[in-house]
């Protein structure tokens, strides 16, 4: 049961993410990702997450790139992601 809610707040902070991408405008450093571990997370739905945040600038505009998962995940492993992602994306 309690997978079962997890996956179903997961899905539903997903679903929503969009709407909340206010949230992260302050609370983002400018030159390097921002992670945000459960209470931290400046959209409430999703503070039993943690969220690895980056703005970028492509060719096609500015964006943002976020890894969304449990707290408990590999920090150092996904934040070398993230900034392969951004690498990829200039």
């Amino acid at each position: 049961l309690e997978d079962s809610s997890f996956r179903t707040q997961f899905g539903d902070v997903i679903d929503s993410f969009e709407k909340h991408l206010q949230a992260f405008s302050g609370a983002m450093a400018e030159s390097s990702p921002s992670v945000f571990i459960g209470k931290e997370n400046p959209v409430s739905a999703a503070r039993g997450f943690s969220m690895m945040v980056s703005s970028c600038r492509t060719p096609a505009g500015d964006g943002v790139v976020v890894i969304f998962g449990p707290k408990r995940m590999n920090y150092r492993r996904n934040l070398g992601l993230l900034d392969v992602l951004m690498d990829e994306l200039k």
